[in-house]
């Protein structure tokens, strides 16, 4: 399982994103493209939680946890 820091909490549909993955305690930054955001939402004014790739898998608690490997989301590799 991955874990994904987002740069920016909110974005517009045609924005892209820049996404911090963590693995095995070595991190890489990767671009990742509007397409695969599903859902930005507030649930309050202090917190705001992500869902994505897919969405009914994801969670946000300041980290995005997606439990999909990289070649089935554009095959982007650990280096």
């Amino acid at each position: 399982m991955f874990r994904i820091q987002p740069t920016y909490a909110f974005l517009e549909p045609s924005q892209k994103i820049y996404i911090k993955i963590t693995i095995n305690d070595t991190s890489v930054q990767l671009l990742q493209y509007y397409h695969y955001i599903a859902i930005f939402h507030v649930e309050s004014e202090a917190k705001s939680h992500l869902e994505a790739f897919p969405k009914e898998n994801a969670k946000f608690d300041g980290v995005l946890r997606i439990p999909i490997s990289f070649e089935k989301h554009g095959g982007f590799d650990e280096n």
